[in-house]
């Protein structure tokens, strides 16, 4: 359960759910696998921390360029990251209407998490 989220939280995947009286073997009643579809709320994206946005390569160059396209101070960025890194970067853009933030959130979350 993620109390953030207030919600029941997984991976898209494939998985087993075993029915039993115990966890011993001859106690198991039923067994079947599923496959469960879904986007993850913990894709990258505006409500990433700073320290997850800066600390990804990939992620910092997508942070670099919306600041270069929006005309915003990236000091604002490198001192969040040194002093308050838990931000999200949404509380620390200048402008959370910039029309650049939907971009920058749709090529954030294509960005594959390993």
């Amino acid at each position: 359960y993620d109390m953030d989220e207030q919600a029941f939280i997984t991976e898209e995947g494939y998985y087993e759910a075993i029915i039993a009286f115990s966890s011993a073997e001859e106690d198991v009643c039923d067994r079947f696998k599923f496959y469960v579809e879904g986007k993850s709320p913990y894709s990258f994206g505006v409500n990433s921390t700073i320290k997850i946005l800066y600390e990804d390569a990939r992620l910092k160059t997508l942070v670099k360029a919306l600041w270069e396209e929006t005309g915003w101070d990236f000091g604002i960025v490198e001192s969040n990251y040194q002093y308050t890194s838990n931000k999200k970067l949404i509380e620390i853009v200048p402008d959370q209407n910039a029309p650049q933030l939907a971009d920058f959130a749709e090529k954030a979350a294509a960005v594959l998490k390993y």
